[in-house]
């Protein structure tokens, strides 16, 4: 037929209702036809999104629905798109396009300052005018921005210029493996194996932090490395879902149909989790093994029809050379229920590790009676007719004499199922349990805790029924799962104890929800007994006393506003005395007394001919240039008030008036250009003003011009310095713009003065006003920054957003510690003086509440490289190798602990007051003992420190020295003693009195490294024992009984335990995969753990049986681990270039509490011998003490 069919033909041929007659041409129409295919594959045409509690549509009408919205469709193919031009990107310079989807497009760029070849996505006009397509691509920004593994598309930069999003990936130069599939490239089973291995470990370390990809695919595995060995790298998480988020409306199809799971091709988007991702897994191994997908109809629709209804076909019937391991893997995968599918992608990984080792794996095929009831289901009428001629000839025989064989075997046979399905069962639930204990620290992860904590709830309950229900059951798991549900319950419980103390919790609330008053304002006054609040809408000033706590129930009283027919307050300030300043926007600067609530005076400073947007004020410890208060106004100009004058500062032409606008040089001008001496026709509002430093400078923050620093007259005469006045610059005067990249819509100055926070349309940066060029960090919002707050300490600060999102940040770092999810805008924080753990946040809904934050975890910080801070040093730089904390540890001579740098080794006292056994922090501690074994101009080896067990001796190793000193610590001053011995790279005790060396490669062709052992005499002496080669050691670990060692590798060799007694390696080699880093050895003896530069963490029983528990992964190199004793036996720590330290679970794997988060990669972490601290040293200079979990809740 020629014409195209109308849309009920269309209808009939996807239901199967289209007459035969007509059936034969529709179809080979509708194959030819690119209109009729692109009609029926609109498949995300339901803006509707269902109402909580709705039910889900059975496949068979979601599928009709698809149908329904297809016919709608054009029938006439649209034009091809004209190519677009290339996105004028500050920063980059494109150039090429890369590929094209339905809302971004990927260029390829070169970023100019660092010369470094990006992929740059760029949302396209299409998506600028789609919500939907705008909230998918923000969402894969900030998805994969919180995602950092080897084998995840690296995001280095995401912003927004003219109006359109972009963010900036890293470039995979080997393309994706569908054009590696589609040249015909071929994948031997072992590579293909290998390679779904690491998409698995990279989907595993998503879903830890709450991310569902949705749509694994060969063209969304983008390729790396070197030509010979690709390594894979996930990308395009444009439909991920985050955490719990629900962005997909009811029927919604998002993903590939070829690769879909059943789930989301039958639109049940509620199912849609971590299974989803197995199910694409295994599709990818599966197109790998055989050449093609696993589904793949004649149209969309028919290809959605057949993931839904049929099973794909075993891959060894398209590829006989696949093993029967690896295609019971890819079909265990590709199970049509979720649950018959691995539980998660750690699950799948070390299924396909344990088939490239030889090993067991965990999936089986189907049984014999499971695939016959898979068949009966599908072809139920032969089958019924076979029954009833089975049931015939079994009746003949039984009347022939062999009823009660029949009987018996039948019995028999019964029974057998019923155990099996008994176990089945039970295995399950514990999937599911793993499953939901995965879900619901990743929750945890991701910031939402009290989802979190919900769902240890639910695990902790279903361990306790499973258990407690059939434990006669239970004990008929095989040998691997004994106990399982216990060691759960114990992880939840555990978990849920230590993520309990890191949630947020609502402590009181002030004002009651008024939506015709939001709080715009709120501060703490009169040295923190008072609490007051007020709204730009108008209404009096309350003032609550904190000391009754009067909360909720009626304000302690209520200052009027000077001017009643503009009441709304602008902002306030507390002063010395039990003083308030308040800015109306009446142009009022008022001074009232808080404990009689009197006004002290009330001032028309400022008569504006335009809204006052912002205000600021010195404070009085701060006033080199005068008491001033400044304001912001609509028009874009600002004023000063002089509160000692009375008057307004006033420009070198008498106006008091200033425009917010820079008019030196811009850091995007041209360098020909001349700068501009006026601002535009239309300036933005001054939204923020700020007097940083000694108060004798002036911060004004605009929608334009971003922010500007202006210095002021020190001692101050009534006039307003302007650089540039009439084009003259003034050189003496202080002039710098702070380009954000787009409008500033708040600033605040930290206690400090020196640093800032500034809030944009999507984001929040940390800025020093001595270096304009860079800010100390950057960190993506929700929506657009509502309110700023620092705490008094300046530990902390918080953002909150127009969304109602709240989060609180280390102001060092820029580390999110806490995040809040509020019913509407935010629009006034305050951290109460001296206590950064409270947080007041007032609303839009006239609301003020105080909220806990959660607990600072660390107990003590010891500064010993710290970097200096103050004018003139750019702290973005960063710390220095020097500073780098390479070890640390407890010492038991003097119950203390130490901590090393390249240059100095110092030791600290023991706790000896029952205020630090509560673990109050001690910031300025000095040292009690600090050794500089390096000269001027040397270094300490990274490893050449070690302190032995007893504390009595320290052994240490300056690089390029031809001597290793050794330390007697219980002298003072310690005795010191030089022991030959070239090229040390490593040093570490393996007991009280003796260590080994390793030795460096030298020049020569005969100079190879060596292991040697020494034993220290009473006097330091030292006497060789042994020696050995040793070639490529990365790392060592003493056997906590003495007398061996671990050995790790650089190059990927397996890990030995070496015998120095006998000389021999003891037990099979640890094959970690990759370079080994880091090893421990369990206080036992009876574990061993390894670290890779992959992040990887290896446990290893030394009994020779198999670990069954999952991997600890973090997303940067384990530099560091250790076992915890006492309380903390059976805890493994691990540090990490991350800039994370953890504590894990080692019966199981899993981790136990919050990450300990520090501002620089942390290089060492040590128990305390009681196991109830750590103490962590981290390049930045500083080691930090924290507590330590214990191994059991009881």
């Amino acid at each position: 037929m020629s014409a195209c069919p109308p849309p009920d033909q269309l209808r009939g041929l996807i239901d199967g209702t289209l007459s035969a007659a007509a059936h034969p041409a529709v179809e080979e129409h509708v194959n030819g036809c690119p209109a009729c295919q692109q009609a029926l594959e609109r498949l995300t045409a339901f803006p509707q999104l269902a109402p909580a509690g709705a039910a889900e549509p059975p496949p068979e009408a979601f599928l009709a629905r698809v149908l329904a919205a297809a016919t709608v469709a054009p029938l006439v193919p649209p034009p091809p798109p004209a190519p677009a031009a290339a996105p004028d990107v500050p920063g980059y310079e494109v150039a090429g396009e890369l590929g094209r989807g339905g809302m971004g497009v990927v260029y390829r760029a070169r970023h100019r300052r660092l010369n470094r070849t990006v992929a740059l996505k760029v949302l396209t006009d299409a998506g600028l005018n789609d919500a939907a397509a705008r909230s998918r691509f923000l969402t894969e920004a900030e998805a994969v921005a919180r995602l950092q593994h080897p084998h995840i598309v690296q995001v280095y930069e995401f912003g927004e210029h003219a109006g359109r999003p972009y963010f900036a990936m890293e470039f995979a130069d080997g393309g994706s493996l569908a054009e590696h599939l589609a040249r015909g490239r071929t994948f031997p089973p072992a590579r293909a194996a290998e390679l779904v291995a690491r998409v698995a470990d990279a989907v595993a370390a998503a879903h830890a932090k709450g991310v569902i990809h949705r749509d694994l695919k060969p063209s969304n595995i983008l390729l790396g490395g070197e030509p010979g060995d690709p390594a894979p790298k996930v990308a395009d998480f444009g439909i991920a879902r985050v955490g719990r988020s629900e962005m997909t409306a009811t029927g919604e199809l998002l993903g590939t149909p070829s690769y879909m799971a059943p789930e989301q091709a039958a639109g049940r988007h509620r199912d849609i989790g971590t299974y989803t991702d197995v199910h694409g897994l295994g599709a990818i191994l599966y197109e790998l093994l055989t050449g093609r997908p696993p589904f793949l109809g004649d149209t969309v629709v028919d290809t959605l029809q057949r993931v839904v209804r049929d099973r794909p076909r075993p891959p060894r019937a398209l590829a006989r050379g696949v093993p029967r391991d690896l295609e019971t893997i890819c079909l265990k995968c590709l199970e049509k229920a979720p649950s018959g599918r691995y539980p998660t992608a750690d699950a799948v990984a070390a299924d396909l590790r344990a088939y490239l080792c030889g090993g067991t794996i965990s999936a089986r095929p189907a049984r014999a009676w499971e695939r016959g009831v898979r068949l009966i289901r599908r072809h139920p009428v032969p089958f019924a007719a076979l029954l009833l001629v089975a049931a015939t000839v079994g009746a003949a025989f039984v009347l022939i004499g062999l009823a009660l064989r029949v009987a018996l075997v039948a019995q028999s046979t019964a029974e057998g199922n019923r155990q099996e399905a008994i176990e089945a069962r039970l295995k399950a639930e514990l999937g599911a349990t793993k499953s939901a204990l995965e879900q619901a620290l990743a929750l945890c992860e991701a910031g939402s805790v009290d989802r979190g904590l919900s769902g240890l709830d639910e695990v902790l309950n279903a361990a306790q029924r499973i258990g407690n229900q059939e434990p006669e059951r239970v004990a008929r798991l095989n040998r691997a799962a004994r106990g399982e549900f216990q060691e759960l319950e114990r992880v939840a419980r555990l978990n849920r104890a230590a993520w309990g103390e890191f949630r947020s919790r609502e402590e009181y609330g002030f004002d009651r929800p008024d939506p015709a008053r939001p709080v715009t304002v709120a501060v703490f006054a009169d040295d923190g007994r008072a609490l007051v609040t007020g709204s730009r809408r108008g209404g009096a000033l309350r003032v609550w006393d904190l000391d009754h706590k009067a909360h909720g129930t009626g304000s302690l009283r209520e200052l009027a506003p000077p001017d009643p027919a503009r009441p709304g307050v602008v902002a306030a300030f507390p002063e010395p005395g039990g003083r308030l300043r308040a800015v109306y926007e009446s142009g009022h600067v008022s001074e009232w007394n808080l404990q009689t609530g009197a006004a002290v005076r009330h001032d028309l400073a400022f008569e504006p001919d335009s809204p006052i947007r912002s205000a600021g004020a010195t404070l009085a410890h701060r006033a080199v240039s005068g008491r001033l208060v400044g304001i912001g106004s609509a028009d874009g100009t600002y004023r000063v008030w002089d509160l000692d004058r009375r008057r307004l500062l006033t420009r070198p032409d008498g106006e008091a008036a200033s425009r917010h606008f820079y008019t030196g040089t811009k850091r995007r001008q041209s360098p020909h250009e001349p700068p501009a001496l006026e601002p535009g026709p239309a300036p933005g509002a001054v939204t923020g003003v700020e007097f940083p430093d000694n108060g004798n400078m002036l911060l004004t923050a605009g929608e334009q011009e971003g922010v500007i620093l202006l210095g002021l007259p020190a001692p101050n005469r009534g006039s307003l310095f302007e650089p540039g006045w009439g084009g003259r610059p003034n050189p003496a005067v202080t002039f710098h713009q702070f380009d954000l990249g787009g409008e500033v819509l708040n600033i605040r100055v930290g206690p400090d003065r020196q640093t800032f926070l500034a809030g944009g349309a999507s984001a929040v940066s940390l800025w020093t006003i001595h270096d304009r060029e860079r800010p100390l960090w950057v960190n993506g919002h929700p929506d657009r920054v509502t309110a700023l707050a620092f705490s008094t300490d300046r530990r902390r600060c918080a953002t909150a957003d127009r969304g109602g999102t709240v989060r609180c940040w280390d102001a060092t770092s820029g580390a999110l510690l806490a995040e809040l999810r509020l019913p509407s805008p935010v629009l006034a924080l305050q951290f109460p003086p001296d206590k950064s753990d409270h947080l007041l946040v007032g609303g839009a809904d006239g609301s003020s509440v105080l909220w806990r934050l959660p607990a600072q975890l660390e107990l003590r910080d010891r500064a010993v490289e710290p970097t200096p801070l103050g004018p003139g040093i750019v702290i973005r730089i960063g710390p220095r190798a020097e500073q780098a904390i390479r070890a640390a540890g407890f010492e038991a001579l003097h119950g203390g602990d130490w901590a090393a740098t390249a240059r100095k080794v110092e030791f600290w006292s023991g706790d000896r007051t029952a205020t630090a056994r509560k673990a109050e922090l001690w910031p300025g501690e000095p040292p009690r003992l600090s050794i500089r074994p390096a000269g001027d101009g040397e270094a300490l080896a990274p490893l050449g420190v070690s302190v032995s067990p007893d504390g009595r001796w320290l052994v240490t190793a300056v690089q390029g020295s031809g001597a290793v000193s050794v330390y007697d610590l219980s002298r003072a001053p310690p005795g010191r003693q030089s022991v030959p011995a070239a090229r040390v790279g490593q040093v570490a005790f393996v007991g009280t009195r003796s260590f080994v060396t390793v030795t460096e490669p030298g020049p020569g062709r005969d100079a190879a490294g060596e292991l040697v052992w020494w034993e220290l005499d009473e006097k330091g002496g030292a006497g060789r024992r042994g020696g050995w080669p040793a070639a490529e050691v990365s790392c060592l670990a003493p056997h906590p009984g003495g007398g061996a060692v671990l050995i790790g590798y650089r190059r990927g060799r397996p890990a030995r335990l070496w015998d120095l007694a006998s000389e021999t390696e003891v037990g099979p080699g640890l094959p970690h995969p990759g370079p080994v880093t880091a090893a421990a050895i369990a206080p036992g003896g009876d574990c061993v753990a390894t670290g890779g530069q992959d992040g990887s963490v290896r446990l290893w029983p030394l009994s020779g049986e198999e670990w069954g528990g999952r991997a600890p992964q973090h997303a940067g190199r384990v530099n560091a681990l250790a076992f915890g004793a006492g309380r903390a036996h059976g805890v493994l720590a691990t540090a990490s270039a991350d800039c994370t330290a953890r504590f894990w679970d080692v019966r199981t794997g899993y981790p136990l509490g919050p990450p300990l988060r520090h501002p620089a990669p942390v290089l060492s972490i040590a128990f305390a011998p009681d196991g109830t601290r750590v103490i962590t040293g981290a390049l930045n200079g500083y080691a930090k003490i924290w507590n330590a979990p214990a191994a059991t809740d009881r």
